[in-house]
């Protein structure tokens, strides 16, 4: 089987600024031939995706029939993400790794003042 490419990575990050987590959204583009180059036809394919905070380590994985898979609660740091065919049950070596990074929020500024300045007019 032939390595899945990612088309499309994206990262949202929600407006939360205590306990803020990132949502990743993955997106690849399915198969369509073995290594081989025969043609992988009506089989039936699934997708398996992987997630992790070290590239190479991936503890978090998703299984499903489309090709694209979304991962939530994710902390702030750098994630990297890979993805697999499986097709038959045989699976496929793993995609090209990619990474995105959930950035903190940074704090409000400071130390905020106002001052009103009032002119006042006479007229005799």
């Amino acid at each position: 089987m032939r390595r899945l490419l990612f088309a499309a990575l994206l990262l949202l990050v929600p407006f939360v600024a205590f306990g803020q987590t990132g949502t990743a959204t993955l997106v690849c583009t399915a198969p369509t031939t073995y290594t081989n180059g025969a043609p992988i036809g009506t089989a039936v394919v699934s997708y398996k995706f992987y997630h992790g905070t070290v590239a190479g380590t991936y503890p978090d994985t998703k299984t499903s029939t489309t090709c694209g898979a979304t991962f939530s609660g994710l902390a702030t740091g750098q994630h990297f993400f890979a993805a697999s065919a499986i097709v038959n049950g045989v699976e496929s070596v793993l995609s090209n790794v990619a990474s995105a990074s959930v950035n903190p929020i940074p704090n409000p500024p400071t130390g905020l003042t106002v001052s009103v300045s009032v002119t006042v007019t006479v007229t005799p």
